[in-house]
């Protein structure tokens, strides 16, 4: 099942929610670092398939999008 994970991403923050089935729900927020990448990979529920979509700031998104 595909799902769209949308993150606003900060300079030390992202905040993350995901879009299914015509619903969204606040994943959580997650500092903008390694361990927090895998914190919010974590923090999803398994899915065959993620969109992820990024607010871009400044170059902020490139470690997450990399």
């Amino acid at each position: 099942m595909t799902c769209f994970l949308g993150v606003d991403v900060g300079k030390t923050t992202l905040v993350a929610a995901i879009w299914q089935d015509g619903t969204g729900t606040v994943v959580g927020s997650f500092p903008n670092t390694e361990e927090g990448f895998a914190a919010l990979a974590t923090a999803l529920p398994p899915r065959t398939s993620v969109r992820l979509v990024l607010e871009p700031t400044g170059g902020y998104e490139l470690a997450l999008a990399t």
